[in-house]
């Protein structure tokens, strides 16, 4: 217990002095006090026993105090590139007033409100079914949940192209509604292409009962202002805060819907309230009582990166297979959270884990340096900000992912510039 303690209070330190020397709430300090959370939820779900009400009793001498310096280290590379990233935005008109811009415009709107009704049936159909029912079958058959299956293909092929069309415009949508809301004085459209660009993500999360994928609908929001903060009128922000806390009292009410129908469906002696604080407060207890020192064989790259270094082993499309594939391979519970330093431990050891976080801090730090948040670059920024605030959970730039990422963001900066050049 005086490790996980010791270890909430370096966080809760580090987000007090950090506050201090920002004296706001910057996109760098958020991260660091979503992580204080979480260690100090750590901290009290062993006290309370919860934790070892569900995963089993350890001896707390047992923990070691390696992993969580390590993973000290590897969150404060990983969250530096973000530190000064408000300090240079620019939202030049140029692409905004083209005619190009706004073709763009439209046919996001209508491919976007078209997803949007798919996740909405699919959310009436979820709370049909039942959230705890779409919350078993997600784990054997992955998001692609069987209600889901369109008979359709053309309808099937429309919500793949939508996913992805949401994933890649969100920064820049909403980077365009603040730029009506701080230039134009409008509130009606920057509201719906907001609305727009955040609700599919709520609706699918609710569809598919994650809580998780709930919370981070939220951050999406949260970006969004904490980037732009500084340039927004004091009425304007006090709207904004009014959003968010709204925004964030559906989370809170989703949340507790949805574990309480797990809860009360499951043998699970847990209350939805412990179930919650478990949830979130597992990572840090998990670090050192199930992953530190037990992972039998490292990847290497094989479970981040399959597609980037051939490996071509069968072990199926679901969820379930995945997992214990990967669980059977490296002797720990893949299927469970863990902090970033921790999932890159188990892929590529103790020193090859810091020295993955490492490279990606040199590429980032040195970019981000470099450029002007703008319309071409915001999504570069979003991307590794989600990739920040998915770290109390492990690396989520999975092979998959990072390809989609990339080529997303490679054709939409390409059809944005050549927007800005049809006048």
């Amino acid at each position: 217990m005086l490790i996980l303690s010791f270890n909430a209070l370096v966080y809760i330190i580090w987000f007090i002095i950090t506050y201090l020397k920002e004296k706001t709430i910057t996109l760098y300090s958020f991260l660091i006090g979503i992580i204080a959370v979480v260690s100090i939820l750590g901290v009290y779900t062993t006290a309370t026993d919860i934790w070892f009400d569900v995963f089993g009793y350890y001896n707390l001498k047992s923990l070691d105090i390696e992993p969580y310096i390590y993973t000290f280290i590897g969150f404060i590379l990983f969250f530096s590139p973000l530190k000064d990233i408000g300090n240079n935005i620019s939202f030049s008109n140029r692409v905004f007033t083209s005619r190009g811009f706004k073709l763009f415009l439209i046919l996001w709107f209508f491919l976007i409100c078209f997803y949007t009704l798919m996740r909405i049936s699919e959310m009436y159909i979820a709370l049909s079914i039942g959230l705890n029912e779409v919350y078993e079958d997600r784990h054997v058959h992955g998001n692609e949940l069987i209600f889901m299956q369109y008979a359709n293909p053309i309808i099937a092929k429309l919500i793949r192209i939508g996913e992805l069309v949401q994933n890649a415009t969100t920064p820049v949508t909403m980077f365009y509604a603040v730029y009506l809301l701080l230039y134009h004085q409008k509130v009606i459209l920057p509201l719906i292409i907001l609305i727009l660009s955040v609700m599919p993500s709520i609706f699918f999360a609710v569809a598919i009962g994650s809580r998780g994928a709930m919370v981070w609908g939220f951050f999406k929001i949260i970006f969004i202002f904490l980037l732009v903060k500084n340039r927004l009128s004091k009425k304007m922000k006090r709207k904004m805060i009014f959003v968010l806390t709204f925004a964030l009292f559906v989370v809170l009410v989703n949340s507790i819907i949805t574990t309480t129908g797990r809860v009360n469906n499951s043998e699970s002696s847990e209350s939805a309230t412990s179930s919650i604080l478990r949830y979130f407060g597992e990572p840090f207890p998990n670090a050192g009582f199930l992953y530190w020192n037990n992972v039998k064989a490292h990847p290497m790259g094989k479970r981040f990166f399959p597609d980037y270094v051939g490996f071509k082993k069968d072990i199926g499309s679901y969820s379930d297979e995945i997992f214990e594939y990967w669980t059977t391979y490296t002797g720990v519970p893949i299927l469970n959270w863990k902090i970033l330093y921790i999932d890159c431990y188990i892929e590529f050891g103790k020193i090859g884990g810091l020295i993955f976080i490492g490279s990606i801090f040199f590429i980032f730090k040195f970019w981000f340096r470099k450029i002007v948040v703008n319309i071409f670059t915001i999504s570069i920024v979003y991307a590794y900000f989600e990739m920040c605030d998915n770290s109390f959970t492990g690396y989520n730039m999975l092979s998959v992912r990072l390809t989609t990422t990339i080529i997303s963001i490679i054709i939409l900066n390409s059809m944005l510039y050549l927007s800005s050049k049809v006048k």
